[in-house]
């Protein structure tokens, strides 16, 4: 069974437990029991932390149009980070994905992140990166969180796309081997190269995905080890959701954080 499918299957079930009385969705005349009614899509914001993140200033981002199903990786992304925002323990984050010794600073901490593109042009486009932080030595740091997406994603290639590609991406084509430079190459790993341009002497990037979505894994192990220079593969991290929520929860004596990470593995992990 495709991990996309044992997803499918352990949110409805999930969803069936929790929440019995919120009705599921019809479409076309078929049921989906692994998404939340519109007017109950906060409800995809585990309980230990919903109303704080609702009354928070993180509240004012952009919801994506899939933010009501389960299976939505900006739902997940809030309720991994939020709480380590709420408490100040952002820190955590970067020693489990190997950046250790770094003092986040909180004003820079900010979801759905505009990319560098806006210095480049007046198109009114930038790539958005699910959360973005600094810290006090300067390091920049985007993220990019998955969760049952099995591919990097694909976009069909238009005369806007080109002009974006001579007037911002190909100057900034220095992360990626020789191959991986040339206009044809780049347009057909597209979604992915217009994060990677970001990456550079203490700016990085940091997927995060389940270990156990292998189709998605797989292919961010080739990027790393097959598109970037070598120079500048420690500017991209490919972290398993899970070895970060282990180390969450070995870290942490806090109760409350504790309990929210529990429901956290109930909710996406133990499927």
């Amino acid at each position: 069974m495709s991990f996309q499918k044992q997803v499918r299957e352990h949110l409805c079930s999930y969803k069936h437990d929790n929440y019995p009385c919120i009705p599921s969705v019809n479409w076309r005349g078929k049921k989906y029991f692994h998404i939340f009614p519109d007017e109950y899509k906060y409800y995809n914001i585990i309980d230990t932390y919903r109303q704080k993140f609702i009354s928070s200033e993180f509240n004012t981002i952009k919801l994506h149009n899939d933010f009501s199903h389960l299976t939505s990786s900006q739902a997940l992304g809030i309720n991994l980070l939020y709480p380590l925002i709420d408490n100040n323990k952002l820190e955590l984050l970067l020693e489990a994905i190997g950046l250790s010794n770094e003092v986040v600073r909180y004003e820079s901490v900010e979801f759905e992140k505009s990319g560098i593109e806006r210095f480049f042009s007046d198109l009114n486009f930038s790539t958005k990166f699910d959360f973005y932080l600094e810290t006090q030595s300067n390091k920049k740091i985007y993220f990019k969180i998955k969760y049952y997406e099995n591919s990097l994603g694909y976009s069909r290639i238009s005369k806007t796309h080109v002009k974006r590609y001579n007037l911002i991406y190909s100057k900034l084509l220095h992360p990626f081997i020789q191959k991986y430079q040339s206009q044809e190459v780049f347009f057909r790993h597209y979604k992915i190269m217009k994060q990677l341009v970001h990456i550079n002497q203490d700016t990085y990037l940091i997927y995060i995905c389940p270990r156990a979505n292998r189709s998605l894994s797989s292919q961010l192990d080739f990027v790393h080890d097959e598109v970037i220079k070598e120079d500048y593969r420690a500017y991209f991290i490919n972290s398993d959701l899970e070895d970060i929520i282990n180390y969450f929860r070995a870290c942490l004596s806090d109760i409350d954080l504790l309990k929210h990470y529990d429901a956290f593995i109930y909710k996406y992990l133990d499927i």
